[in-house]
């Protein structure tokens, strides 16, 4: 059994609530939140508190901590629970910048503690089926990826739409490609409220071997769109995560040059059967199965490359388009 403990349940906490309780090796011993109102509303009856310290020294024996609070406070509270000697997963994206991100990996190493980012498509079936097909070849060699990510909102003061929507493509593009190192990353982005933060953004990253990856975001939406394109040299992928079902289709299409000619190939058209489990819920077991030495598919590695590419994207926003060295 794995005691949890939680920190933060306004927006996010109560799905963690829910999927902590239908994990049968795993309980969740108290929470954290500095809002009274957020823990009155709680349906479970746990150990409640608004402060870390205080939690931890009446529940010393907890194995691993959660955080989902605002990103500006991951990292101090991530410092406190795994210089306590405890595991830690965190909400995305892992912290602020990337030393923060250096920090926090070199205390849980000293201690040999785990620390996991909560990139939680990784954990979805339709993410798992890419990786799979990309694993096996299936695709070919990779040559594209495009993902459009926009709805209406919700907008944020104290962040902007990168900080917000960007590590769910940028995690997702990380784990299906592994090891392709990126060379150089151009983003331009805008703002169309009064003193607000950007709230649309196109990003361009060129990767080694001629990969390329376009990435569109935004909060200024009417309707709400979550596509990705992956193309191969063999075959191409369709995911639209909207689609209550046939989430995946892939097709036997492909084009070719040779000797000044385009050579178009179209084949069938395949729907995979996908695993239908909760993403949260399986993230969570993951979690629990990495404090007992399994690989961690959403380590600090892959969460320092999301921040990295997060701080590239706002530094070529910054300069208007200018292309960023994110080696």
């Amino acid at each position: 059994m794995k005691k949890l403990g939680l920190i933060g349940c306004g927006y996010w906490g109560p799905n963690i609530v829910r999927n902590i309780q239908k994990i049968k090796h795993a309980s969740l011993d108290f929470i954290v939140d500095t809002n009274p109102e957020a823990l009155n509303k709680l349906p479970v009856v746990t150990s409640l508190y608004d402060n870390l310290e205080t939690a931890l020294g009446r529940h010393s024996d907890v194995d691993g901590i959660i955080i989902a609070t605002p990103i500006s406070t991951h990292f101090e509270l991530a410092k406190k629970a795994l210089e306590a000697g405890k595991h830690v997963l965190i909400q995305k994206p892992m912290t602020m910048d990337v030393n923060e991100c250096d920090v926090l990996n070199e205390i849980a190493k000293s201690k040999g503690l785990t620390i996991m980012v909560a990139h939680t498509f990784l954990f979805t079936g339709a993410v798992r089926k890419l990786k799979e097909l990309i694993d096996s070849n299936h695709l070919g060699n990779l040559k594209h990826f495009d993902s459009c990510r926009i709805n209406l909102g919700l907008f944020q003061r104290d962040s902007n739409v990168v900080w917000d929507l960007a590590p769910h493509d940028f995690s997702i593009l990380s784990y299906l490609i592994g090891d392709k190192k990126p060379m150089f990353l151009s983003a331009v982005g805008s703002t169309h409220t009064p003193k607000g933060n950007a709230d649309v953004a196109n990003i361009s990253i060129q990767y080694e071997d001629n990969f390329s990856a376009h990435i569109h975001i935004s909060w200024f939406s009417p309707i709400k769109v979550r596509n990705l394109i992956l193309n191969g040299d063999e075959k191409m992928v369709v995911y639209n995560d909207n689609k209550p079902s046939e989430k995946i289709m892939i097709y036997d299409k492909s084009v070719s040059y040779d000797e000044s000619v385009f050579d178009y190939r179209s084949g069938d058209m395949f729907c995979p059967k996908l695993e239908h489990t909760e993403a949260i819920e399986e993230e969570i077991r993951h979690f629990c199965d990495c404090m007992d030495g399994a690989e961690c598919i959403s380590g600090p590695e892959l969460g320092k490359k999301v921040v990295q590419l997060i701080e590239a994207t706002n530094k070529s926003i910054g300069l208007k388009g200018e292309p960023f060295d994110v080696q």
